[in-house]
């Protein structure tokens, strides 16, 4: 039962398409994110909508420790939908 929310929700977003210029554009955290010194994992879902999966690789590219991971099979929550995956890469990311 309280997965059926966050699925709905997502199912949702997933129907709406965003506009081009939605996400990062303006955001002064955007402009500041190559400052970034701690390491961080950006990650997505391959059947998320597009603008997501641009602004994921795109904060990854801006970011000089960051490593970008897509997860196969999972829209815009990936931790409902790959709860195991997603626990993967926070392990990964553990010294």
């Amino acid at each position: 039962m309280a997965r059926e929310l966050p699925l709905e929700k997502n199912a949702r977003i997933l129907a709406n398409h965003l506009a081009a210029d939605a996400g990062a554009s303006g955001v002064e955290t955007w402009r500041r994110l190559p400052e970034t010194t701690c390491p961080v994992t950006i990650a997505c879902g391959d059947l998320d909508v597009p603008q997501v999966i641009e602004t994921a690789r795109a904060a990854t590219d801006r970011i000089p420790t960051a490593r970008h991971a897509v997860l196969s099979g999972a829209a815009h929550l990936p931790y409902l939908e790959k709860p195991a995956a997603v626990a993967d890469l926070i392990i990964g990311a553990i010294p």
